[in-house]
């Protein structure tokens, strides 16, 4: 199947997933409780929209938890990260989705990547909105990288291309498909054969 109807797809069938707030919640939990989180300092989150897992309550969170804290910013074509805090300032970009006013990017080093998606696969690949930010950005880091979605986000439909970047970990309000845990397990199987 075409991405574009892959996407479409997906976005339809998120708009009608039910308990949205509290899947999210229940996201969340799993979020703050993993280890990756616990020992990240610099956080990059997103800002969601309606139909997506919520995210608001996750970086009031992190500031809480002082964690630096990134939001992404579309400029051009390229997407940077901005740290925020309780007085940032937002806008509303031309995807209509609330961005930091600052255009001034963090050059720091990012710990974890919190990644929206339209869909994900049980090994990590993403199908994203179509603007190739989120593939583009994570090319060239070493951070860690959690995918987050509602269960009715999973499919096995996904075919990645070679400039798409898998997440580390798919989480969502009922389980989290770990790609890296998964592999150690199959290199176990084949050592101890």
């Amino acid at each position: 199947m075409e991405k574009k109807e892959l996407r479409q797809r997906y976005l339809l069938k998120r708009k009608f997933i039910k308990n949205k707030k509290e899947k999210s919640n229940d996201i969340l939990n799993y979020i703050i409780n993993n280890p990756l989180y616990l020992n990240a300092n610099v956080v990059a989150l997103y800002y969601s929209t309606k139909d997506e897992v919520d995210t608001h309550d996750l970086i009031l969170y992190s500031l809480l938890q002082d964690k630096i804290v990134l939001l992404p910013k579309v400029i051009g074509k390229e997407m940077i990260f901005i740290k925020i805090d309780e007085t940032t300032r937002y806008e509303t970009s031309n995807f209509k989705i609330r961005e930091p006013i600052s255009n001034e990017p963090y050059l720091g080093k990012i710990d974890l990547f919190i990644v929206p998606g339209v869909a994900f696969d049980i090994n990590g690949n993403r199908l994203g909105y179509g603007g190739g930010y989120y593939d583009k950005y994570l090319k060239d880091t070493n951070a860690s990288t959690i995918g987050i979605c509602f269960e009715e986000q999973i499919t096995n439909e996904i075919e990645p291309e070679e400039h798409d970047i898998k997440v580390d970990i798919v989480q969502t309000e009922r389980k989290t498909y770990d790609e890296t845990k998964r592999l150690r397990k199959e290199m176990w199987k084949q050592w101890f054969r």
